[in-house]
């Protein structure tokens, strides 16, 4: 008789404790997939909101397919805000093909409703080619910029009036060209994304380098002498100091400068002059 009553307050407690904790989780919602690539690598990340708090993993399916489980302490997925997970990724995709995923929450009590999205892999387009492609002369130099808006280039590639001059990194979006630059020279610039074996079509720009300019100025009767200041963004900088009254400007863009006359007296300075384009 002691054992049966034993027995019953057991039995009781535990379907009273099952009645209390034993819930199945809230089914997630706000599922999405997104095509991604990593590099050349085509896949599908997923994201989605938990709105449960006793769940012990999520289990992600593809077309009816279990493809993944996803453990509700971050160990398999990034936590991403208060409620909200990311970053499941799925590589056995291929383009041109519909998908459906669906998201269930578990935890020893059962499963939740799932949430569903679907989405259709659009084909491979390739890398991209870079954009904003542009040239700038400088001293004997030309600088370059672009910009990669896809953000899938492993590497950039560079060539002038034909032939290769630089490869890049992908976080790298500006190269000074100085080597064997001449003036009043033509140049034909082209660049191209690579992603691992496959390569854009190319941007091209052409620009050409300036020649040389040439000041003159007046003798100053007493003058021993004389400086020559180049302005650049309103800076003077001394270029030139000698007797003669005449220089030539190797400069690869249009200059302003100024003139001063010295003697042992000090130096008096012309207004800056611009030279006409």
């Amino acid at each position: 008789m002691k054992i049966f009553f034993k027995f019953t307050i057991v039995l009781t407690a535990t379907i009273l404790f099952g009645c209390v904790q034993g819930k199945r989780p809230k089914a997630p919602t706000n599922l999405v997939a997104t095509q991604i690539y990593e590099g050349d690598r085509l896949a599908v990340s997923l994201s989605f909101d938990d709105n449960s708090d006793n769940e012990e993993s999520f289990l992600v399916y593809r077309n009816g397919v279990l493809v993944g489980t996803a453990y509700a302490n971050g160990s398999m997925k990034k936590f991403k805000g208060t409620l909200s997970y990311a970053d499941y990724i799925d590589y056995l995709v291929v383009p041109d093909a519909i998908y459906i995923y669906q998201v269930k929450a578990m935890n020893e009590f059962g499963f939740s409703e799932s949430n569903l999205d679907t989405i259709k892999i659009e084909s491979n387009p390739g890398p991209s080619i870079p954009f904003g492609f542009d040239a700038v002369p400088g001293f004997k130099k030309v600088k370059l910029t672009w910009n990669d808006t896809t953000k899938r280039a492993i590497s950039f590639q560079i060539f002038r009036n034909g032939e290769f001059i630089k490869g890049l990194e992908s976080d790298q979006f500006m190269y000074i060209d100085s080597s064997g630059i001449d003036l009043a020279t033509e140049y034909e610039y082209r660049i191209r994304t690579l992603v691992y074996q496959d390569s854009s079509d190319f941007a091209t720009v052409n620009t050409k380098t300036m020649g040389q300019w040439q000041a003159i100025w007046n003798q100053s009767e007493n003058a021993r002498g004389y400086n020559l200041y180049l302005i650049e963004e309103g800076i003077p900088s001394l270029i030139y100091s000698d007797v003669d009254t005449t220089f030539f400007f190797k400069r690869a863009f249009y200059p302003c400068a100024m003139v001063g006359a010295w003697n042992h007296a000090g130096e008096g300075l012309t207004e800056f002059v611009c030279a006409e384009k």
